[in-house]
């Protein structure tokens, strides 16, 4: 049995797709390793706790700078679990600039496993000051994973490293809710409330690069009263969000919805919307699982992300320049007008994320990253 250590910046049941990226790789080597997590808490406080049969420490948060957590005895928390722990690989889980810093400053016998989710790009300062920690860690690196190879072709880190670089493809849980479930009549609900309506959703973290203010300025175009939106999640944009659509009758807010009512949403939902702007946004968990479910989607273009390799332009969902309004807008009502067009991209959607978001290849790619 090896054994594995995953540096995460949170962990579940803390939401978010690393998070969750970083529980599927740990069950899908769970009968290969043993395993131990360590992260932060959202909260000034240690903590330790078995999740998934593993055994996770949360080493307390004393304050957030630059969206990253600062506890000045990181270094202190990572010699004692290694040498405790003494792993054979330790998976690092990227962006988590302060957490490197640490690791990289004492010495350890482990191969490193350096999961590049995304470059960081918004916080300025922050990609500078860490620039020289991120050539070392990618040189250290025994083995590099990009979510695709979209990513992996246009990050001007991960370029350089091609020759250790595998590609996985996320696991995405089929969130399908068929006929017989019990949930099925709460889908028949809402669809029966918003009856003759073309229902789009939105999920997710309401901040900047999720791009949900020019969703809203679409929406605010669209003059078809059949034609509605619901925004779920929250966050710091929230308000501002709901002040920008209080005079427009087609957007509702859903507020923070917790996992069935989330499920029950995207399958009473016609049209998935996910306006993400940034490479900030490298894959799109949310939109994988939305194309499962056989809901088309709309995206914007952008360079360098996942999210048009997730969203296949004309194949399971449109595809439209990114911030373009406009085009967002004529998007949305050509989607939920023209039935062929629905159809086409409905079933393109469902087939395509069937044969690409695979249980069984993401369960062996991560076990021959043991090799």
């Amino acid at each position: 049995m090896y054994k594995i250590l995953h540096i995460s910046k949170y962990f579940y049941p803390h939401i978010g797709g690393v998070e969750r990226t970083c529980l599927d790789n740990i069950e899908a080597v769970s009968d290969k390793a043993i395993q131990k997590v360590i992260c932060f808490n959202d909260k000034n406080e240690y903590l330790e706790e078995k999740i998934a049969g593993v055994d996770v420490i949360r080493i307390p948060s004393l304050f957030v700078f630059a969206s990253q957590d600062v506890n000045f005895r990181i270094k202190h928390y990572f010699k004692k679990i290694i040498k405790e722990f003494d792993p054979d690989y330790i998976y690092f889980h990227y962006p988590n600039p302060l957490m490197l810093r640490s690791l990289l400053r004492i010495k350890y016998r482990a191969k490193l496993i350096l999961h590049w989710h995304l470059d960081i790009t918004r916080q300025k300062f922050l990609k500078l000051f860490f620039e020289h920690d991120n050539k070392i860690a990618l040189k250290q690196a025994y083995k590099i994973v990009a979510n695709s190879e979209i990513y992996r072709d246009n990050s001007n880190y991960l370029k350089k490293y091609k020759d250790k670089i595998t590609v996985i493809t996320p696991k995405v849980e089929n969130k399908l809710i068929s006929n017989d479930d019990p949930l099925y009549s709460r889908v028949l609900h809402i669809r029966n409330e918003f009856k003759g309506k073309k229902i789009c959703y939105f999920i997710g973290r309401h901040v900047e690069y999720k791009g949900i203010r020019y969703l809203v300025e679409a929406f605010k175009k669209i003059k078809n009263e059949n034609i509605i939106l619901l925004i779920a999640g929250k966050g710091k944009l929230t308000e501002e969000l709901m002040k920008e659509a209080s005079n427009c009758s087609n957007i509702i807010f859903l507020g923070k919805l917790n996992d069935e009512d989330c499920n029950v949403y995207l399958n009473a939902c016609d049209i998935f919307t996910f306006p993400s702007i940034t490479k900030n946004e490298s894959f799109g968990l949310a939109l994988a699982e939305a194309l499962l479910c056989g809901k088309p989607a709309v995206t914007f273009k952008i360079e360098g992300s996942g999210v048009n390799f997730v969203n296949l332009k004309d194949v399971t969902g449109l595809e439209v320049p990114n911030s373009d309004v406009e085009a967002l807008k004529n998007a949305i009502v050509e989607l939920a007008t023209n039935d062929e067009l629905y159809n086409k991209l409905a079933e393109g959607a469902y087939n395509r994320s069937h044969i690409i978001f695979n249980d069984e290849v993401f369960k062996s790619q991560n076990i021959n990253l043991l090799k």
